[in-house]
């Protein structure tokens, strides 16, 4: 799996590139559900324009641990 953080995916999206970002993916991009939500804000707030992200695949972090590094970051 390669897993996206959200600058890497409005980085694409901004530049208007996202299927660049999809064709290298593939089938094995994923993003957390952390990193949907904070995407999902920027759209809210019209700093990143609304893009199709069906093709990501959706990472529950689970565990403590991830969670709490995932905080950190």
């Amino acid at each position: 799996m390669i897993l996206i953080d959200t600058t890497v995916l409005s980085n694409f999206v901004l530049a208007r590139v996202p299927l660049l970002l999809q064709e290298f993916c593939g089938s094995q991009g994923g993003v957390t559900q952390q990193v949907l939500a904070e995407f999902e804000r920027g759209v809210r707030q019209a700093v990143l324009p609304a893009t199709a992200l069906s093709w990501l695949t959706r990472v529950q972090l689970r565990h403590a641990p991830d969670q709490a590094l995932f905080s950190k970051l």
